[in-house]
């Protein structure tokens, strides 16, 4: 599983996994992840099933390149969009579901939502969250004030003593 390249963008990557190559591939919906270097693609085969496929892109040495999987090798990556895993299929290996689980798990821990004031750990040091800044927290620690920017997977919300 190398890598293809010699790319000059990520446009030119993805003009080239998008467009009809005249292999019987056909793209149903894609989103990138990953500010853009994860693009997820929903695909129909040409014997009619769906799948999920991913293109991981990173440059190197100045020229882009990608590698493409799809979901029965359980990519490490999992900020697949939820709407794709509920979409398609669960298909057939042994990946499949463990790797469908974690995603499920990152878009749940990513649906949490802290209230200014609110002390939560982070790395296993407490923190007060100072206010949201889009998708992530304004947080400062409470043992020197230094203030942080989190996002919500890395911070957890501390149980109240019963």
């Amino acid at each position: 599983m190398g890598w293809l390249g010699d790319f000059e963008s990520v446009s030119e990557i993805k003009n080239r996994v998008l467009s009809d190559r005249g292999d019987g591939y056909k793209v149903i919906e894609h989103a990138s992840t990953n500010y853009g270097r994860n693009l997820w693609v929903r695909m129909q085969h040409p014997q009619g099933y769906e799948f999920i496929a991913l293109y991981l892109m990173q440059k190197s040495g100045g020229a882009w390149a990608y590698k493409s999987m799809d979901e029965s090798c359980g990519p490490v990556e999992v900020d697949c969009p939820i709407k794709f895993i509920n979409a398609v299929p669960m298909p057939s290996g042994q990946y499949v579901a463990a790797w469908r689980e974690r995603v499920r798990a990152h878009h749940a821990k990513r649906a949490v939502e802290f209230s200014e004031g609110e002390e939560v750990l982070i790395y296993g040091k407490n923190y007060k969250v100072l206010g949201k800044i889009k998708r992530s927290y304004r947080v400062q620690r409470l043992s020197d004030g230094a203030i942080f920017k989190c996002g919500a997977t890395k911070m957890h919300k501390i149980k109240e003593k019963a």
